[in-house]
């Protein structure tokens, strides 16, 4: 699924390159490729061909221009027009743009802007006429003065023209899309409806697993009961074909297949309390631990006869580290000391800025591209139930990289469509950064809708043809459909608790039903006052004891996972984030007695004049030491060099003197942020 580059070059853009250059892009597709015209025009993507549903007319993987019926190229010498090669038969552009029409303009509006569309830093980005059009596309599509006429401006056999296309109308995005959007919700409703009529009988939907799992996913994510049914069949597909032999379930690429059927039946468990998922995770789990190598995974499980041929690569790493921590919701047990290791596989690759790189390293790197890994890392973080604020600092770090750097939302490298599924949801995460991502995407949701309201795979930077010969529709669809679903909440990845793992939704009643309600939405201190009194109750029936003990079970653990970690910050003497971690906590566990009692307690010693002075310099430590890390200029060590003379005694003066030694001999910033902490904490015991 994925080439051995790095994704480090810089590679010059699209229409720069020469044919022969960019042919080898697709050397597997050549004898079946042809040219999209009588004219001499090959190369990647123009001249790859799908025989898969409506798109099986059209000569080349060309760009979609959104629901008019036109499909286009971008042109080498002329990098401010778009050239159009094919016209839907029956569609708005029929009989009034003809193939070899240039696009310069759309709604009275020049395109001026060269497009980049190309792979690297300098040239990612949707800006020029394929931005513009989309803008154009979605103003004539929601703007009531316009109704639907979309005005282009077209070059025909040299001479300037304008035509007028009767596109259907649109409610807009909201200012928030994809959360609180109609719009959104519109798409996504027709998405999963989609999906639905393209279940295969066997359960799945193609033979590409990450078109499985996220039609599965984007399943799961509606509140729709009746799809209950064909999700559960997925699941019960996928685990069929999972088993525990690493060693002989080797054939294609199994690593991607084993990583997205664990997240898959991870999250189904999760969501359903079905036992029957257990053993099954248990199978992929052990798979997983045969197949590691170097704490990471590559396209298939490692051997030491060294048959695999491919080393471990981050894409699969990540993906593989959020089942396991799926796996670890859901109870099972996991290795770890295997799943650190894979933690540092990633942090190998990972840089300051929370971008992932391809391969094993890459942590000095100050440069970014493709997000897709940098997505899930920021998922298998935010979903593991061990590591803790360290974990959560690093996925909101991976999910602002994401953020930052907006443009290559549908140019991840192998599957761009894979890529944008993970990047979208890691962006959700926080929605600061999915705004960000959202906004400056628009165009490319835009043009890729076709006129029947399907996505289809556009052409990306990355030329890598692979979904749009095998499904140019239901592979979108499936993407498009884990973009919406980030709008839901729903999956346990995003941060969602619904369920108690282990516990089946039909064993609870009137008495507990209640309580469990109460857990999944997070407030802890009610159910913590309903689970008191219901086992204080002297009629509590056979049925309901083993239920209320899961369910204790469910709202003790992370309480006094809480309260262990607050113990440690005190004895360190790290005052500022035990403040930090009590004002973040108070809402969701207070009500609970162990919390309460052990809250009261931190806050009487954090009232203490000392004290507070010793958070007020915690405070400012954190400030210098983030400025130094993202700057490292002289002026900003200097600072926290100051601040660590002016408090010598203070345990953040020494930690601002430990940060600096590093900070002046090299470039893994990184690991500064609690360095000193962190190794405080690492030898303390529980309790």
């Amino acid at each position: 699924m994925l080439s051995s580059r790095s994704g480090r070059r810089l590679i010059a853009p699209l229409w720069l390159r020469s044919s022969s250059s960019v042919l080898l892009a697709v050397l597997v597709f050549a004898a079946s490729a042809q040219a999209v015209t009588d004219k001499p025009d090959t190369g990647s993507p123009w001249s790859v061909k799908t025989n898969v549903g409506p798109d099986a007319t059209v000569k080349g993987w060309l760009i979609n221009l959104g629901p008019t019926g036109m499909r286009a190229k971008v042109l080498r010498d002329e990098p401010i027009k778009l050239e159009i090669r094919y016209v839907f038969p029956g569609s708005p552009a029929e009989g009034k743009v003809k193939v070899g029409d240039k696009i310069t303009g759309a709604n009275g509006r020049k395109c001026r802007t060269p497009h980049k569309f190309g792979y690297g830093m300098d040239v990612f980005g949707g800006e020029g006429p394929l931005m513009d059009l989309g803008n154009a596309l979605y103003d004539s599509q929601t703007n009531k003065s316009r109704n639907g006429k979309l005005t282009l401006s077209i070059e025909r056999d040299g001479n300037p023209m304008t035509v007028e296309l009767k596109i259907k109308t649109q409610i807009p995005f909201a200012k928030t899309f994809p959360f609180d959007c109609q719009r959104s919700d519109d798409h996504f409703d027709f998405i999963c409806e989609y999906l639905v009529k393209r279940q295969r009988e066997n359960g799945l939907w193609h033979g590409r697993p990450h078109i499985n799992c996220f039609a599965m996913l984007a399943l799961m994510s509606s509140d729709n009961p009746k799809y209950k049914p064909m999700v559960t069949k997925a699941a019960k597909r996928m685990a069929e074909t999972t088993s525990d032999d690493y060693l002989n379930d080797t054939g294609g690429h199994p690593c991607w297949r084993y990583g997205f059927y664990g997240i898959c039946l991870g999250e189904y468990y999760l969501a359903t309390g079905e036992r029957w998922v257990l053993p099954e995770l248990e199978q992929i789990n052990k798979w997983f631990l045969g197949g590691q190598h170097r704490g990471g995974w590559g396209h298939k499980p490692w051997d030491e006869g060294g048959k695999n041929g491919y080393g471990p690569f981050n894409a699969i790493t990540t993906q593989i580290k959020m089942a396991m921590g799926l796996m670890a919701r859901c109870g099972i047990e996991i290795d770890t000391d295997r799943y650190r290791q894979a933690h540092e596989f990633i942090d190998r690759g990972a840089n300051a800025f929370g971008y992932v790189w391809y391969k094993d390293g890459g942590k000095g790197n100050k440069r970014w591209a493709d997000m897709g890994r940098t997505g899930s890392a920021a998922l298998a973080y935010h979903v593991s139930p061990l590591g803790g604020q360290e974990y959560l600092d690093r996925a909101l770090l991976h999910s602002k990289c994401i953020g930052d750097h907006p443009q290559t939302f549908p140019d991840t490298h192998g599957s761009p469509l894979l890529g944008m599924g993970w990047t979208a949801l890691a962006a959700s995460i926080d929605e600061k950064n999915m705004r960000k991502l959202m906004d400056y995407n628009r165009w490319w949701i835009v043009l890729a809708e076709c006129e029947d309201g399907t996505y289809v795979y556009q052409p990306n930077r990355d030329n890598n043809p692979q979904d749009y010969t095998a499904a140019p529709r239901l592979s979108a669809m499936a993407a498009m459909g884990a973009v919406f679903a980030a709008k839901e909440k729903r999956l346990a990845i995003l941060g969602a608790k619904t369920t108690v793992p282990g516990l089946n939704e039909r064993d609870l009643t009137d008495t507990t039903r209640p309580i469990f309600d109460a857990i999944g939405r997070g407030k802890l201190g009610r159910a913590y006052t309903m689970l008191t009194r219901a086992e204080s109750n002297a009629e509590l029936t056979e049925q309901d004891k083993p239920v209320l003990e899961q369910l204790r079970r469910a709202l003790i653990n992370p309480v006094n996972h809480t309260l262990e970690q607050m113990r440690k910050l005190d004895r360190v003497g790290d005052v500022a984030r035990l403040q930090e971690m009590i004002q973040a906590t108070q809402t969701k566990y207070r009500g609970v007695g162990d919390y309460d009692r052990a809250v009261q307690a931190h806050q009487i010693k954090l009232r203490r004049p000392e004290v507070r002075r010793e958070i007020a310099l915690g405070q400012q430590y954190e400030r210098l030491l983030t400025k130094a890390e993202q700057t490292r200029g002289m002026a900003e060590i200097r600072r926290l060099e100051n601040f660590a003379q002016r408090n010598p005694d203070s345990v953040y003066g020494k930690a601002a003197r430990a940060a600096l030694k590093h900070l002046k001999t090299d470039e893994q910033a990184r690991r500064l942020r609690d360095e000193y902490f962190n190794e405080l904490l690492k030898d303390l015991p529980a309790g």
